[in-house]
């Protein structure tokens, strides 16, 4: 019973935290799946797929080169 109000503890202040700073920092895009839950801890993480897998990335194309970021 402890380690599942332990877990239950970290996942509400976890989600608390995200959202807050999420809507602090403006990021948008959260749902469910961008959210990664550690299923020992039960704490939480928000991620962007696209980004990390590189997705997300803007090239540009100048005469000279191909420029992402």
């Amino acid at each position: 019973m402890e380690a599942w109000h332990t877990a239950r503890t970290l996942y509400t202040r976890s989600c608390a935290v995200n959202s807050i700073v999420g809507h602090i920092l403006g990021i948008g895009d959260r749902h469910t799946s961008n959210i990664l839950v550690h299923t020992k801890t039960g704490e939480v993480v928000h991620i962007d797929f696209g980004i990390v897998f590189e997705q997300g990335k803007v090239c540009y194309q100048t005469i000279d080169n191909i420029e992402c970021i």
